[in-house]
């Protein structure tokens, strides 16, 4: 079955505040997946001119295309897809191990964002840099429980003037002693609040297709994302009992 070629931009940094999608992606066809930083790339692109393919930088690079070639079977393969604001990433595993097989990153153009919670991209083989281009829709549903009214713990600092004895050294005589100082200190006082808050619960989905130049999908992935947040509808004062006199 044919091979087909796939340049992939490693990305070894992702945005921390990103959505982790975990699901699985269908390989259609034997992909060949060649791992390029974004220079050589570049060098790829400029060597493909007919007048520049046996010069010495250009065979020198298909040297490094070979030895970063990575050929995965057709198949279903567990795989995590990490969405930030401008960067998508897959992550394809091993299949029976946690370890990653194959990583590939796109970019979104300047002034184009990732959708947040619902939305669609499209890019074609010219924008992602690759043999294929990305469609993917992005789904997101939320839900909000009841709103619960209850007391919690709570602290907070509260600062102090404390007046005292001190050790100081004293760098001429290299002796310490005893001198009266006063100092802002701060304690930390406990108590409880009425509260009022409820959970937002968050299921995201992700369909990302890997397409050919002619429509033919090579590459289909799936994957959800479930999450919750305690957001607190009001917070009332924090009783210590906490008069101001020490």
């Amino acid at each position: 079955m044919k091979s087909y070629l796939l340049l992939s931009a490693l990305a070894l940094s992702i945005t921390a505040c990103g959505t982790n999608f975990s699901g699985q992606f269908d390989i259609k066809e034997p992909l060949t997946f060649v791992n390029l930083s974004p220079r050589q790339a570049k060098s790829r692109a400029e060597c493909q001119a007919p007048d520049k393919q046996n010069s010495k930088k250009c065979i020198s690079l298909q040297k490094q295309i070979d030895k970063n070639t990575t050929i995965i079977k057709q198949g279903v393969y567990n795989a995590d897809v990490i969405s930030g604001k401008k960067e998508i990433t897959l992550k394809i595993q091993k299949p029976g191990s946690s370890k990653t097989l194959q990583e590939l990153s796109f970019k979104m153009a300047n002034g184009i964002n990732l959708p947040r919670y619902s939305g669609e991209i499209s890019l074609s083989p010219q924008q992602t840099g690759q043999s294929f281009g990305v469609q993917g829709i992005f789904d997101t549903e939320e839900l909000d429980s009841e709103t619960t009214h209850t007391t919690e713990s709570c602290k907070y600092r509260v600062a102090y003037r404390w007046c005292g004895n001190v050790t100081v050294n004293d760098p001429k005589t290299g002796q310490s002693r005893q001198v009266y100082r006063c100092q802002t200190r701060y304690r930390t006082q406990y108590g409880s609040q009425d509260v009022a808050y409820y959970y937002r619960y968050t299921d995201k989905e992700i369909i990302l297709n890997l397409v050919k130049a002619d429509g033919s999908v090579v590459g289909e992935y799936y994957g959800d994302h479930h999450g919750s947040n305690k957001i607190y509808a009001y917070q009332g004062y924090c009783n210590t009992g906490y008069r101001g006199y020490y």
